[in-house]
C-alpha cells in the first residue's frame, strides 16, 4: 500500500515542529513516523511496533540520505510510504531514503499533520495532492525470474523457471505477467502462443508461479518479462539451446578463487577441482586450451552424461591429459562409457617444463542417444591427473584423425569470443582468434555450422 503527499509548506517557532506522515495499525499502538523535523534532526523516523530497536518518541533516526539544502528546508517535498506487510519504504522526492521493519498486512492507517514538541510552540503546515494506491513504485519493487540463465539441448523441456511478484501486486486484486521470448524459434515458455506465455496471479493467492523452459534450436534467445505497467522486472531470463556433446569442455565455466583450487566443476560430477596456470596442481606443461584445467586428486571419477548422439553411429572421444609433477606416487587414467571402458594409461608421466599436454583419442559406437562419460582415476600415494579439452565428435570408419575438429574443445568463451594469446587445442594461432557460437557471433554471425556449436 502506497500513501504520498506534497508538503508544499512548513513553519513553526518554539523548540521544535514537525511535519509529516504516520503509518500506524488499526490500533494506533504501532506505527512508524516519517518527519521533517524543524530546528532538530530534519528528515527522521520514529517506530514502534514492540521490538528490539524502537524509537517511539523523542528525536528520531536521522535519514541520511535526505540530509543537505535541497532536501533539509520547509519548502516544498513529496513524500511517499510504502508499506508491503513487512516494512515501510521511506521516499523524499521519490529518492528512496529508509526501509523501516513495519510487520502489519491488514489495517493499515495513513496519517498526515503537522505536530509540536512542547507547551507552547506552534506550527503551521501545508499539504496538497494526497494519493492512497496498491501500485508499486519501480524503484522499489520489481518482478523477478529465477533462474536469470538457462541451457540445454533441443528437444528439453524440464528446466523450471519461478516467477515472483512482490505480495502487495495481488493482495486485492489479481494480476498477470507475460514471458515472452524475443526467438521462439530457438526457444519457447512451455505453452506460449506466438512467443508469449501470459501468467496469471489471482487475488489473494500465491505470488509465485512457475513455468517450463521448451528448448527447440540451438541459439541464444532472451526471455523478456513484463508486468503491469506500475511495476518492473528485475531481470529477463537468458536462454542457450546447445548442440555441443560435452558441456564445459575447457573447464572455464567456473573458477575457485579459494587455494587450491577444490570445488565442484560445473557440469561435472566428481572430484576434485579446477586449476589456472598459477597451479598448485598445474605444475608443468602449458594448458592446452584457454586458461583452466580440470584435475582429480587420488583416485576418483569425474563424469558427465552426454546426450544429443545418435545410436550405431562412430564417434572419437579427444583429450588432454597430464600429471602433476609432485608428491612420489603414480596414478592411471581410464575413459569409460556408458560403463565400458574405451582407454586406459598406466603411470601417466608429467609432460614437465613448457612441453605440451598429451593427447589421447578413443573411439566408440554409442547403443542410445544417451549415455554417461566417466574419467577414473586409480592412484597410488598422492599423484594427481590433470584434464583438459574433452570433445566428442561425430566421425565415420576412415575418416583422418584431427584434433579438435570441430573447434568445441573451448566451450563459448565471453564475446566477442578471442581466445588469444591463450591456446586452442590441437591449433596453433597468431594475431586475434577464438572460437565463436553459430549464428550468434559476433563474428560467426550468418550461416548455420554443420557441427555442434
Amino acid at each position: 500500500m502506497t500513501f504520498e503527499i506534497d508538503r508544499v509548506s512548513h513553519s513553526g517557532s518554539g523548540s521544535a515542529t514537525r511535519s509529516g506522515i504516520y503509518v500506524t495499525d488499526q490500533t494506533r499502538s504501532r506505527y512508524v513516523f516519517f518527519s521533517d523535523d524543524l530546528r532538530e534532526s530534519g528528515w527522521t523516523f520514529n517506530r514502534q511496533i514492540n521490538q528490539p530497536g524502537d524509537n517511539p518518541a523523542g528525536g528520531g533516526v536521522n535519514i541520511n540520505a535526505f540530509d543537505g539544502p535541497v532536501r533539509d528546508d520547509p519548502g516544498n517535498h513529496h513524500l511517499k510510504t510504502v508499506a508491503d506487510g513487512q516494512t515501510v519504504k521511506l521516499y523524499l522526492d521519490n529518492i528512496p531514503g529508509a526501509e523501516v521493519a513495519f510487520p502489519v498486512t491488514n489495517g493499515i492507517v495513513f496519517e498526515f499533520g503537522a505536530y509540536t514538541r512542547a507547551v507552547g510552540d506552534s506550527v503551521s503546515a501545508t499539504f496538497d495532492n494526497a494519493c492512497v494506491s496498491t501500485a508499486l513504485p519501480t524503484a522499489l519493487s520489481c518482478i523477478t525470474a529465477s533462474p536469470a540463465g538457462a541451457s540445454g539441448i533441443p528437444g528439453q523441456s524440464n528446466v523450471v523457471v519461478a516467477v515472483t511478484i512482490p505480495r502487495l501486486l495481488n493482495l486485492t486484486n489479481s494480476a498477470s505477467v507475460t514471458v515472452t521470448s524475443l526467438n521462439p524459434a530457438v526457444a519457447a515458455p512451455v505453452g506460449a502462443v506466438n512467443g508469449s506465455l501470459t501468467l496469471n496471479f489471482p487475488a489473494g493467492g500465491t505470488n509465485v508461479q512457475t513455468f517450463n523452459v521448451a528448448m527447440l534450436d540451438k541459439g541464444i534467445t532472451t526471455f523478456r518479462v513484463a508486468g503491469p505497467q506500475t511495476t518492473c522486472a528485475l531481470n529477463d531470463v537468458s536462454v542457450t539451446v546447445t548442440t555441443t556433446l560435452i558441456a564445459n569442455s575447457s573447464f572455464e565455466d567456473n573458477s575457485i578463487a579459494t587455494f587450491p583450487g577444490y570445488g565442484a566443476i560445473d557440469s561435472w560430477q566428481g572430484p576434485s577441482g579446477v586449476n589456472s596456470a598459477n597451479g598448485p596442481f598445474h605444475d608443468n606443461g602449458v594448458v592446452p586450451d584457454r586458461a583452466q584445467i580440470g584435475f582429480i586428486q587420488g583416485s576418483g571419477t569425474l563424469a558427465q552424461t552426454i546426450n544429443g548422439l545418435v545410436a550405431g553411429k562412430q564417434y572419437w572421444l579427444q583429450f588432454r591429459y597430464n600429471a602433476r609433477n609432485c608428491c612420489g606416487g603414480s596414478i592411471d587414467l581410464t575413459a569409460r562409457f556408458d560403463g565400458t571402458d574405451l582407454d586406459t594409461v598406466t603411470a601417466i608421466a608429467p609432460v614437465g617444463g613448457s612441453n605440451p599436454y598429451y593427447f589421447r583419442q578413443a573411439v566408440f559406437t554409442p547403443a542410445a542417444s544417451s549415455g554417461l562419460l566417466e574419467f577414473v582415476t586409480t592412484a597410488v600415494l598422492d599423484a594427481t591427473a590433470l584434464l583438459d579439452a574433452v570433445t566428442i565428435v561425430q566421425r565415420d570408419a576412415g575418416n583422418i584423425g584431427v584434433q579438435n575438429p570441430s573447434f568445441e574443445a573451448s566451450g563459448t568463451p565471453p564475446a566477442p569470443g578471442y581466445i588469444s594469446p591463450n591456446r586452442i587445442s590441437g591449433w596453433n594461432g597468431s594475431g586475434n582468434y577464438g572460437v565463436n557460437f553459430s549464428g550468434v557471433g559476433p563474428f560467426a554471425d550468418n550461416g548455420r555450422n554443420p557441427d555442434q556449436d
